[in-house]
């Protein structure tokens, strides 16, 4: 997959597109209604670009969902940094129906939580389509805000069954994985506007905006 060609942030572009999203912003849609009712009602959770394994090591450690609901896979084989669970290499975009049995995801019981390899935002694309190719009700993906903001991508929009919005309100620092892992990198602050867009099948169709995090003082 092509990089995402982030030159503003400030890092160099990242190998496969791989951008460490931070725990915070995991943390914060885990504070939405949406989240709670997931967790209330068992839904089990995959994030099929997990890295480093930044999302599901936030599920599990929030400490309201078991392991044995959360699943990882990534194009590249990262055991050297992931956690058990979270050792499987998939090409999410070329998965069929019998990888996910595989791994034992029934889409209809598991929410898609991604931070996907942006590419220009059609690899974001890719993966909203791919995920509701593959049958999954629900699905939260972080990404950079420039998603929205596309006359090619209103066909999308008006087909996808978006629910929520969720702008946070501090700019997240999302390095380079690679780098980050090995010490040559290390987080600062960010410089980019990031959002979780959530999907929800089989709901009626209800978009809403929301702004996760901390308030500050209005400067004008």
């Amino acid at each position: 997959m092509k990089d995402s060609g982030r030159k503003n942030s400030g890092y160099p572009l990242a190998g496969n597109s791989w951008y460490m999203e931070d725990t915070r912003s995991v943390n914060l849609l885990l504070e939405t209604d949406e989240a709670a009712e997931w967790i209330d009602k068992g839904w089990n959770f995959y994030d099929p670009a997990c890295g480093w394994g930044t999302i599901p090591r936030a599920l599990a450690d929030d400490g309201r969902i078991g392991r044995e609901r959360i699943f990882g896979t990534d194009l590249v084989d990262r055991r050297e940094w992931s956690w058990p669970g979270m050792a499987w290499t998939l090409d999410f975009l070329t998965a069929t129906d019998g990888d996910m049995l595989n791994l034992g995801i029934d889409p209809q019981r598991t929410v898609l939580i991604t931070n996907p390899p942006f590419d220009k935002a059609i690899g974001t694309c890719r993966f909203i389509e791919k995920g509701l190719e593959l049958g999954f009700r629900h699905m939260a993906i972080f990404t950079d805000n420039d998603l929205l903001f596309s006359q090619w991508r209103v066909s999308l929009w008006r087909k996808w069954p978006l629910s929520k919005i969720c702008f946070l309100s501090e700019r997240p620092s999302c390095p380079p994985g690679e780098g980050l892992m090995s010490g040559t990198i290390t987080r600062g602050g960010g410089s980019k506007d990031f959002i979780w867009v959530l999907f929800s099948v089989g709901v009626a169709p209800q978009s809403t905006v929301m702004w996760l995090g901390d308030e500050k003082k209005v400067r004008i």
